[in-house]
């Protein structure tokens, strides 16, 4: 069987800089891995830009041959593999019994439709996977067993980014250095300061109207007054609002998301997502391409789009992102939900006997959700321009409808597009530099990128206290890649440590997937960006920056309840890091997006 690449630029100098990283791998077994992992990657390479049926067909024309190989090692082909062992969904007359009916949400200010059980509209023909098959010891994050499809598909997403860095580096491209790319981010929060950092005891440059300007100046956001703001700690109270807005929806439901997973919670989205639409209310999702067609969730996705549902597939596009990491859902232009949950049973804990990732997530109405609505009709109808003419786009006169609101929140939603612009992390080091009391950082991957650990080091400098709660090697557990996010996670500790930085580390359990940071009591920053290499260069995010002190005292009181749970590391030795030979390789040579910048002194940037 002849399968026709088309080798063309872009991909031949990352393909040719890959063949380059394999040759060079020692010992043997690390280049036969390296084979073993990219030859997917050829594959990959060439579809997502084929638009239709054809880039699909690529990998059909492909698939067999992996499968005949997982069947002669006895594991799994299957996209979707049993998410958890004993789960029932697609029992014979138990098709119900995997769902169980939510208890009401804690007090909240949103008078949200009741949640019944929702009605089962799967078709024999299209429903989940429901088990007996062999599967591999690889576990995910998300707690299932990995088939040899999904493995490789993870290793093809990874794998094209570093060799598309070793290729940049080979070709001499004018790729900013981490070095500069820092001199260049302090820089832009320090220059238009007309307000002095804040200093510990002053009162917080957070009631300033002149820093507030420069922070709104940096992310492109200002902030909106009159919004009233729910947040979830508790997974299924996150559902629970997601679900009785999707069931009360009237007019429309935007999601963009990252996975829609094929377990409970993806397949009960689905129904009733699909249940909205046979009503008639719009319901367009984005999901990230790579994940949806390869790694989690293709039948539920395939599912929505066969009921009439508009599903758009992000694949890189003149935006400058290589993927999509955003998780947002708007319910009839008038409530918004950002953080860092996808639609999966780790984030919903809907499934009693699988992981309960710790998430945080923000659920607002108010005239905030008007901006909101502009970024995901911008991403819409880029996508629907440059993928999906057959997609119907959105007119922008639907961001402008009025929306009143009677909460005392001050929000403002910031998307960031790496290529194009900084506008979390910006916002998020300007933030540091005005701290006059404390900083608290509950981030899952937490990797100091040099600008990052000059902002915290010069809030020590000041006085202000410095707190961080982020995954260890334990919490992390046999997630793919796990033992080298652990390792770039832990190796960035030391150093702040000796600056007087408190750090905190999960211990063994499901993991932090949490993504928030406090100033002052005043100010916070949730959302989907990682406070690491990836969402910097990589990755497109959105987050909710809040100027509320009610809740930013519950996001500060579940920190403390969070820290209370960890383990407070007073001594180096106490981090435990397990460098082995295969995260040296990937540290030092083959992911540039994951070095913790070790190399680059922060004091060169604070005498620039």
């Amino acid at each position: 069987m002849k399968i026709d690449f088309n080798l063309k630029a872009p991909y031949l100098p990352q393909i040719s800089a890959a063949f380059r990283l394999i040759l060079n791998c020692r010992p043997f077994y690390l280049q036969l891995s390296s084979v073993l992992l990219f030859s997917p990657c050829l594959v990959s390479a060439q579809t997502p830009d084929i638009p239709g049926p054809a880039g699909q067909d690529k990998i059909n024309e492909f698939s067999p041959r992996i499968e005949r190989t997982a069947e002669a090692l006895g594991v799994s082909f299957t996209e979707n593999p049993p998410i958890y062992s004993g789960h029932s969904f697609g029992a014979p007359g138990d098709s119900n019994a995997a769902y169980k009916i939510f208890s009401p949400a804690k007090a909240s200010r949103f008078s949200l439709p009741p949640v019944p059980r929702p009605a089962d509209s799967r078709s024999t023909e299209s429903g989940p996977y429901a088990g007996g098959q062999k599967m591999e010891n690889m576990v995910d994050l998300y707690g299932h067993k990995m088939s040899i499809s999904e493995r490789l598909a993870w290793a093809r997403d990874n794998l094209a980014v570093g060799a598309a860095v070793l290729a940049q580096k080979r070709d001499g491209a004018d790729n900013e250095s981490w070095n500069a790319m820092s001199l260049r981010q302090i820089k832009a929060v320090k220059k238009t300061s007309s307000v002095a950092s804040g200093q510990a005891g002053s009162v917080s440059i957070f009631n300033d109207p002149r820093f507030i300007k420069e922070l709104e100046n940096l992310t492109g956001s200002g902030f909106e007054s009159g919004n009233s703001v729910k947040l979830f700690m508790d997974g299924e109270e996150s559902f629970a609002a997601r679900y009785g807005l999707i069931r009360g929806a009237k007019k429309s439901v935007y999601i963009v998301s990252w996975s829609f997973h094929d377990d409970i919670t993806g397949n009960e989205s689905a129904d009733m997502l699909i249940q909205a639409h046979k009503k008639g209310v719009k319901v367009k999702i984005i999901m990230d391409g790579l994940v949806a067609d390869h790694m989690y969730g293709k039948r539920v996705a395939t599912r929505m789009e066969a009921a009439g549902i508009e599903v758009a597939r992000y694949y890189k596009i003149p935006d400058g992102s290589e993927a999509l990491h955003c998780k947002m859902m708007i319910v009839d232009g008038a409530y918004a939900i950002i953080g860092s949950r996808n639609f999966g049973d780790a984030h919903s804990h809907r499934n009693p006997n699988g992981p309960k990732l710790r998430d945080t997530d923000a659920l607002f109405s108010g005239p905030a959700v008007r901006q909101a609505k502009k970024e995901f009709v911008g991403l819409w109808n880029a996508l629907v321009s440059a993928r999906y003419p057959k997609l119907k786009p959105l007119p922008e006169s639907i961001i402008q409808e009025e929306l009143s609101g009677a909460g005392n929140a001050r929000l403002a939603v910031v998307r960031q597009s790496p290529g194009i612009n900084e506008k979390i992390y910006l916002g998020i080091l300007k933030a540091m530099y005005g701290a006059a009391k404390t900083i608290n950082i509950e981030h899952g991957y937490f990797i100091t990128i040099p600008s990052l650990k000059k902002a915290i080091l010069d809030a020590r400098e000041r006085g202000v206290e410095v707190n961080i709660l982020t995954n260890s090697g334990d919490s992390l557990g046999t997630m793919p890649g796990g033992a080298i996010f652990a390792v770039s996670i832990l190796k960035s500790m030391p150093e702040l440590m000796a600056a007087g930085v408190n750090v905190y580390l999960m211990k063994k359990g499901p993991g932090l997937h949490s993504k928030f940071m406090t100033v002052d009591g005043l100010f916070a920053d949730l959302g989907s960006f990682n406070l690491h290499p990836r969402s910097l260069r990589y990755d497109m995010e959105i987050d909710l920056q809040i100027l509320d002190t009610a809740a930013v005292a519950e996001l500060d009181s579940a920190f403390a309840t969070d820290i209370a749970k960890a383990r407070k590391i007073l001594t180096p030795s106490d981090l435990n890091i397990h460098e082995t030979t295969v995260s040296s390789i990937v540290n030092n040579n083959f992911f540039d997006w994951l070095s913790p910048g070790a190399r680059v002194d922060a004091d060169q940037i604070g005498a620039k």
